[in-house]
């Protein structure tokens, strides 16, 4: 007895469930038919409306039919003038390390954002002295085109290890933000080394072993 007056509860419960749920979908069908039926001078309204139109469209449910005033026609806006112009801007980023620590990875991961602007090489510039010898102007010439509210990045690992570094990146811009990855030492250690292996390897340079015993 006890079972079937559980079981009736239960089903009482998911019919009260079902019917507020359909009561409140038909509701919401008759509040933006009225809003969109109605005559709307602001274009968000009317922005909703299609917005509506094309989820209805979409599920499958039929849409409702509603006619707009005429609208003055409105002059030609010149898109690429409205939008900030583009340039070559010097980092505002830079990713220093560490080296086979997933620099490259997180580069691309942020270069997914719309606001970063990722530089797709090392450009070595505040590691190597021939490089930045050449100059501001030179280092500059090495970025993407970006516009002013985006962030440019810049990533060389090499950068973490080099004492002239921080100098060089402080004199260009003290404000520049440093990212630092850091990883499990061993591991980093033998990725490290298995590259640096198939570098001399493919240059035709003799290959070294990971662990060498020396006499004493």
């Amino acid at each position: 007895m006890g079972h079937r007056i559980a079981r009736l509860v239960t089903w009482a419960a998911l019919i009260s469930c079902v019917s507020v749920y359909l009561l409140l979908e038909q509701l919401s069908r008759l509040h933006w038919s009225g809003h969109c039926s109605s005559a709307v001078s602001g274009s968000s309204e009317s922005t909703n409306c299609q917005r509506h139109q094309r989820n209805l469209m979409m599920a499958g449910e039929e849409t409702i039919e509603h006619h707009q005033p005429p609208q003055s026609p409105t002059p030609d806006v010149n898109v690429s003038a409205v939008k900030s112009p583009v340039q070559q801007h010097l980092p505002q980023l830079l990713i220093i390390g560490v080296r086979k620590g997933g620099t490259r990875a997180l580069l691309e991961m942020l270069n997914l954002h719309p606001s970063v602007c990722m530089v797709p090489v090392e450009v070595h510039f505040f590691d190597k002295s021939d490089n930045y010898q050449k100059g501001l102007e030179w280092y500059r010439s090495q970025m993407p085109l970006s516009r002013a509210d985006q962030l440019t990045v810049e990533k060389s690992p090499s950068y973490f290890v080099t004492p002239e570094v921080p100098e060089r990146v402080w004199a260009m811009n003290p404000a520049t933000k440093l990212i630092l990855i850091v990883r499990d030492p061993v591991v980093r250690l033998l990725s490290d080394f298995a590259q640096i292996e198939e570098t001399r390897l493919s240059h035709g340079l003799p290959t070294r072993r990971f662990q060498v015993n020396r006499a004493n």
